[in-house]
């Protein structure tokens, strides 16, 4: 069995979401049976995840609430040659500037355990440019 996690892009602006998806494969005959799937999602400014249902398999579910959410997989097993992904993503604003490192990890009975990690800059904004001096009297 593997794991990987994918970040949407390394750098975004702010305002701009960001998003990381991860995928669980079972590349053996059997079934990983007692599959867990342990992910906190990294916290920050306006950040707030959810599963992007178009682009994940059921049985993913983000809990908690910002900035403390868990990634979770419902189901316990994972068939032979089965392959499982989620795509998890959050709006940012300004205040969000700054990196988000994300570590997935998996453990089964049957199947062995992995981890993988990545992360997601927000780039701010530039400052305004200073005011021009008022004009001499």
């Amino acid at each position: 069995m593997g794991i990987t996690q994918t970040p949407d892009a390394a750098i975004v602006d702010s305002g701009s979401p960001i998003g990381f998806t991860v995928s669980l494969v079972n590349g053996g005959d059997g079934s990983a049976d007692g599959l867990a799937v342990t992910d906190t999602l990294p916290g920050g400014s306006a950040l707030d995840w959810a599963v992007d249902i178009d682009g994940s398999d059921d049985g993913w579910v983000v809990t908690g609430s910002p900035p403390n959410q868990q990634l979770v997989y419902d189901a316990d097993t994972l068939h032979g040659h089965g392959r499982i992904k989620v795509h998890v993503i959050s709006d940012t604003s300004v205040a969000s500037c700054g990196s988000y490192a994300n570590h997935v990890s998996f453990s089964s009975h049957n199947g062995g355990w992995g981890s993988a990690s990545n992360s997601i800059s927000v780039n701010c904004p530039p400052p305004p440019p200073p005011s021009p001096p008022p004009p001499p009297p």
